[in-house]
């Protein structure tokens, strides 16, 4: 018997594994969705997931079932419930007037005993009864998680690197040209001074002055009857 290894990071090595993996997401996914279960009970879907899978006709194996090829026996289907719907396992008291049962979840068939695992709602408790009534329309985490957004508290919080400064005085986008940026001034302009004395009102009115041209140069143009006396 010789043992072959996979080459590191060669998944298409693997293809049988990778399909079966790949087959028992689905179903994990599968019973999740449908009955309205956190992520957080992935391990209990996982459970029901490998117990389906051993119990049904493969194709691997030329539709033949796994249970079967295994203990030479036929396995039964009686015992098979809708994963996550409502239950009510009998419960043992130490009163009369207690009540027998209590609402539970069933989440899967336990390994080492023949009956059916059971989450208490009151308690957060798994009761492990053999004697369980089920109400398989009825979905309780569903009215329970309808309006919370399914958390991964299992899975490690991605940390993040980047550093962001808490103030930001001026904010300058990259497509905005680099103009230069002029602070808003710190006091308030003062008015002009207003005096005491109200100005004077005459009643003569003041002729308007008229334009005076203004000169390229200093020296004064002489007039025509300068020019004259000079000649």
């Amino acid at each position: 018997m010789q043992f072959q290894f996979s080459c590191p990071r060669t998944s298409q090595q693997n293809g049988k594994s990778e399909r079966m993996l790949h087959t028992i997401n689905n179903l994990i996914r599968t019973l999740l969705f449908q009955a309205h279960i956190p992520p957080s009970y992935w391990v209990e879907a996982l459970n029901m997931a490998a117990h389906l899978l051993n119990i049904l006709p493969s194709t691997a194996i030329n539709n033949e079932i796994p249970f079967t090829k295994l203990y030479n026996q036929t396995p039964t289907y009686e015992h098979l419930r809708v994963f996550g719907c409502l239950c009510y396992p009998h419960a043992d008291v130490s009163h009369k007037l207690e009540p027998r049962s209590t609402p539970c979840i069933f989440l899967g068939y336990p390994a080492n005993h023949r009956g059916y695992r059971c989450l208490d709602l009151a308690s957060n408790k798994i009761i492990i009864s053999k004697h369980v009534w089920f109400d398989e329309d009825v979905f309780p985490f569903g009215n329970v998680t309808s309006s919370n957004k399914p958390t991964y508290d299992f899975l490690p919080p991605i940390q993040t690197t980047t550093n962001v400064p808490t103030t930001e005085p001026f904010v300058q986008h990259m497509d905005e040209p680099n103009n230069p940026i002029t602070p808003h001034p710190t006091t308030p302009p003062t008015s002009p001074p207003q005096s005491d004395t109200p100005p004077s009102h005459s009643s003569t009115p003041i002729p308007p002055q008229p334009d005076t041209p203004l000169s390229h140069s200093s020296t004064p143009i002489p007039t025509s009857a300068q020019t004259q006396s000079h000649a």
